[in-house]
């Protein structure tokens, strides 16, 4: 540890939180992990500023907004595709500033062999991260060792990695409420149409191949351990404060995994918030954990929109590729349900996938014919480090080294013995095209294919090589 950096007793830890969401094509967001954390810092007397990376800076550029804050820690919290930014700007905080750096977030948790092979972070936290950070920021506020700290990993001066053992999940009832101040909220409010996430639960019960959660339910002794949910009036709880922080919130979105995985817990929520909001609010669901009952007392309750992962039309794609095991005619049924209640809906599909033909993909395209969404989100595959279907890509020997920053920016990263990566494309203009014309139908609106209009027509945004060709819907 860098004697320099060392606090005496009574002296509180600044820690800085960075967190890149460079050229990503998503809106700037509220990342509840990180305000989480931060929260707990906050609640021990730690105080703590972030860095929203938004664009693209030059490491001169960086270090000057690292400066400002006078950090006594920096902690970057990183996915996959957005990792080669953190290790960039990690590397120059190493060798500019000296500072205690480290990372946590999904990409450490699930390729830490990755980020520690590449010795810019001699310090990795696995998993959730609130108590591990805070048990670290004390460790160098007193001069003491952190190397015990149960989810660090860390490089040790013989250059040897010490791989500590995980924590049970946190108790959520025993976590503060996240940290609202930490992010700019006029800017989130304004970019989200004055939307407000919360979460209610963690954890997903199932072991989709190509999710995260499937490796976090393994780290976590099983789904048992992962999935936790909040209590009722805790919930109400926090709604409430959101009420008073943001009175012209126009709707809140529930980020849990599955919002309706436990319908004794459904009904208790919706009769609460029912005598209390009037708010509206969307969810995730997956269809087999809801009835058309369900639903409506949702709609009941405020319920206005349902997130719902296709993936894809293939029954057998979803059951022999993602261990996904619903029915067509069960995902037929929700939309249809939904649509009877006049809720806005929206799904995702990915084509592209291991063993996957052009037939299949069209499967895709037909039953979102047959459901017609509001909103459709299309994408090509992209196998997640660490997660069964990535070492499956590997083994098969079809798997490409490709940096992309974006799901919705990237070719196939496999060499697919099914699907050439030239009609891969081409069937993923189809479907996108399919798509705007779905959702033109459903909500009586038009588009323009600036792509189609305006040979040169572009958007720059995030970093002076970063371009990308949209289709803009008009009303």
């Amino acid at each position: 540890m860098d004697k320099n950096h060392l606090k005496r007793d009574n002296e509180a830890m600044k820690v800085l939180l960075v967190y890149p969401d460079i050229q990503t094509l998503q809106f700037p967001h509220f990342q509840h992990g990180v305000a989480s954390i931060s929260a707990t810092l906050k609640r021990a007397g730690h105080p703590t500023s972030l860095i929203y990376l938004s664009r693209e800076l030059d490491d001169d550029s960086f270090i000057q907004e690292v400066q400002a804050y006078r950090p006594d820690l920096v902690a970057f919290s990183s996915t996959t595709m957005q990792y080669p930014f953190a290790r960039r700007y990690g590397a120059a905080i190493k060798s500019r500033l000296g500072l205690p750096i480290l990372i946590g977030g999904i990409h450490a948790t699930i390729a830490p062999e990755e980020v520690m092979k590449d010795r810019v972070f001699n310090d990795l936290i696995r998993a959730e991260g609130e108590y591990p950070l805070l048990e670290y920021a004390q460790a160098l506020q007193s001069g003491s060792d952190p190397s015990e700290i149960r989810n660090l990993w860390r490089r040790l001066p013989d250059g040897t990695i010490r791989k500590n053992p995980l924590r049970p999940p946190a108790d959520l009832e025993q976590l503060p409420f996240v940290d609202r101040e930490l992010f700019d909220n006029e800017v989130l409010m304004q970019e989200n149409d004055r939307q407000v996430p919360l979460m209610a639960s963690r954890g997903c019960p199932y072991a989709c191949t190509y999710c995260c959660n499937s490796v976090l339910s393994e780290l976590a002794g099983g789904a048992k351990n992962l999935v936790r949910q909040r209590r009722v009036e805790s919930v109400m709880a926090e709604i409430e404060d959101l009420h008073r922080r943001y009175p012209n919130l126009k709707s809140l979105i529930f980020m849990d995994e599955i919002f309706t995985l436990n319908r004794k817990w459904v009904r208790e929520f919706c009769a609460a918030y029912r005598g209390a909001f009037t708010t509206p609010f969307q969810i995730f669901l997956r269809v087999e954990t809801v009835d058309r009952e369900t639903l409506g007392i949702l709609r009941e309750a405020g319920l206005y929109s349902v997130i719902v992962g296709v993936e894809s039309g293939s029954e057998r794609v979803r059951r022999e590729v993602l261990n996904r095991h619903m029915t067509n005619e069960q995902i037929i049924r929700v939309f249809k349900w939904a649509d009877e209640l006049g809720l806005e809906t929206w799904d995702f599909n990915m084509i592209g996938l291991p063993t996957e033909t052009a037939a299949e993909i069209r499967e895709t395209m037909e039953i979102n014919r047959q459901i017609r969404p509001h909103h459709i989100t299309v994408t090509i595959f992209y196998p997640f480090p660490g997660t069964p279907i990535h070492e499956r890509c590997e083994a098969e020997g079809i798997l490409q080294v490709a940096d992309t920053t974006s799901l919705f920016l990237h070719e196939s990263t496999l060499n697919l013995p099914t699907i050439s990566r030239q009609r891969l494309q081409e069937l993923a203009e189809e479907f996108r095209g399919l798509a705007m014309q779905i959702e033109a139908g459903k909500t009586a609106q038009g588009y323009l294919d600036l792509t189609a209009a305006y040979e040169k027509a572009r958007v720059t945004s995030g970093g002076p090589k970063f371009v990308a060709l949209w289709q803009v819907r008009i009303s």
